[in-house]
């Protein structure tokens, strides 16, 4: 993996956790891993990791979007951070609780979209940033920055919804697979339908994708197979760093 691009783990690198670490959570980095505002963000998961330590616990991360970009094989995997709802323990990893982490049954899916949906896509993530917003994407296959210091340039229609980019852009130097993004290239993007297809938190940017690929299989059952088969059933130490593998940075 080339140092200062980390986008993503392939699985082939990953590494058993100590078996002498005691009592495991598992936390998902999706749903407090980069935000910036109180209770959430850096700030937060790290809050959250010194208060499970203090009880006893070693804490690791699992990345899922990591989990959907590899076993969609797509060329980048994203998901939105309210989608994750709950952490696991460690032990015998149930499918009862998996659905607790995904309990939407979202289905998962492959679109081809251009460079330009993707940047439109990481601007409307993050139009509400220092603040919380569950749209805010995490990601695999990418890096980038967002700059808090400009104004978010999106601009909503009547219902809420993504209508445009008006004036600066505060994500900026995008790669894709350690690459400049190219705006007018094609990528593959995996996510969950809520996203890709059905407009969930306002991100109507996908519209008009090519070569769409509704795979017939959940949120859930995709963590659960990048865990089993992916992973070898074991979370690996690229995992256990609280800040992540620099994909995405926040300039203030």
């Amino acid at each position: 993996m080339l140092a200062g691009c980390s986008t993503g783990n392939s699985g082939e690198e990953a590494q058993s956790e100590s078996q002498n670490s005691g009592k495991v959570m598992i936390l998902y980095t999706s749903d407090m891993h980069c935000g910036i505002a109180e209770g959430f963000g850096l700030a937060g998961l790290q809050a959250v990791r010194e208060n499970l330590e203090a009880k006893g616990y070693a804490t690791i991360l699992v990345d899922d979007g990591d989990a959907i970009r590899v076993q969609l094989d797509a060329d980048i995997g994203i998901c939105g951070g309210a989608n994750v709802r709950s952490c696991i323990d460690k032990g015998d990893i149930t499918y009862e609780k998996i659905l607790e982490v995904f309990p939407f049954n979202n289905e998962m899916c492959v679109i081809d979209v251009t460079g330009q949906q993707i940047l439109d896509a990481l601007e409307w993530g993050s139009y509400k940033l220092p603040g919380e917003f569950g749209g805010f994407l995490q990601v695999s296959g990418l890096t980038y920055e967002i700059d808090v210091s400009v104004p978010s340039p999106c601009t909503k229609d009547e219902e809420g919804m993504f209508a445009g980019i008006s004036g600066e852009r505060r994500v900026r130097n995008v790669t894709v697979g350690c690459k400049p993004l190219d705006p007018e290239a094609i990528y593959s993007l995996a996510g969950q339908d809520f996203h890709l297809l059905n407009h969930g938190d306002g991100f109507t940017m996908f519209d008009g994708a090519s070569n769409v690929i509704t795979t017939g299989r959940l949120d859930s059952e995709v963590l659960s197979d990048y865990i089993k088969d992916t992973l070898g059933g074991e979370i690996g130490v690229e995992y256990t760093d609280p800040y992540g593998q620099g994909r995405i940075t926040i300039i203030q």
